[in-house]
């Protein structure tokens, strides 16, 4: 019973270890990912206006930038 106990163990210890791992590894390549955003942020802005009216991630500089997603519809009446 004993041997099987500390197999269990070692399983759960590997399983919460490779989580940890991959959870590191998304956060990691996400950190990254914002970086590589933020760099070509200013190269983006300096594009013509019809062009910026057709690129989704304008849009989203501009949602980002003026804190819509924390706006409460009743403090803009």
């Amino acid at each position: 019973m004993t041997v099987v106990r500390d197999i269990l163990a070692v399983i759960g210890a590997l399983t919460v270890t490779g989580t940890a791992g991959i959870l590191a590894i998304a956060w990691r390549f996400r950190r990254i990912e914002k970086h590589r955003y933020r760099t070509t942020r200013d190269f983006r802005a300096l594009r013509p206006a019809n062009q910026v009216a057709q690129d989704s991630r304008m849009w989203a500089d501009y949602w980002t930038d003026h804190e819509l997603p924390t706006t409460n519809p009743k403090e803009d009446r």
